[in-house]
């Protein structure tokens, strides 16, 4: 994603740039692939430095954290940061704030975003990415997913250390035929 500063008569400026999602490497557990990535810019001058501010929107395809099946999430989030040639970084390092981002202008006056893109997007994946809120996840006991329907598996896991307090309490069912109800139903 290369900016050429050049192009530029007037400011501020707006720009609208697609990344080549194969140039966009997300190393991060749970992102498979970015389908398509686009930002779009604001960027206003300051003697020679640009400031650019801006929205990033990237496709992604992820692995649902429950039940490990892959998904489409449109991902957004917000970039911040100066565009400056060397020399001028050099000289304002000491003064530069910690939590700002600088990127560097080559001698042709032109300066790739791929970067903060890439980290702009990775801080939009969430850490548990969810297929959907009321994912199920997948059975402990058989590896399905529950989200394709019931397995078999019996639910009832029961630890042996608290099976004598089974025998204190009734069951539904004798609960139900003390009241009345033979059959079970309330």
């Amino acid at each position: 994603m290369i900016v050429d500063f050049r192009e530029f008569e007037t400011f501020p400026a707006h720009k609208t740039l697609v990344a080549d999602p194969e140039k966009i490497s997300l190393d991060f557990d749970g992102v498979h692939a970015v389908e398509e990535a686009k930002v779009d810019l604001a960027i206003q001058k300051s003697g020679e430095e640009y400031y650019c501010q801006g929205e990033v929107a990237a496709k992604v395809t992820l692995e649902c954290a429950r039940c490990l099946a892959l998904f489409e999430k449109e991902l957004n989030n917000s970039v911040d940061f100066i565009v400056c040639s060397t020399d001028m970084h050099d000289a304002h390092r000491k003064e530069a704030l910690d939590h700002e981002d600088y990127v560097l202008l080559d001698h042709l006056q032109r300066a790739d975003l791929t970067e903060i893109v890439r980290q702009a997007i990775l801080l939009a994946v969430s850490l548990k990415p969810l297929c959907s809120e009321d994912c199920k996840g997948l059975c402990a006991q058989c590896g399905k997913n529950l989200n394709e329907g019931p397995c078999g598996c019996e639910t009832e896991v029961i630890d042996e250390r608290w099976a004598a307090l089974k025998k204190l309490a009734p069951t539904r069912q004798e609960s139900d035929k003390k009241q009345g109800n033979i059959d079970g139903t309330a």
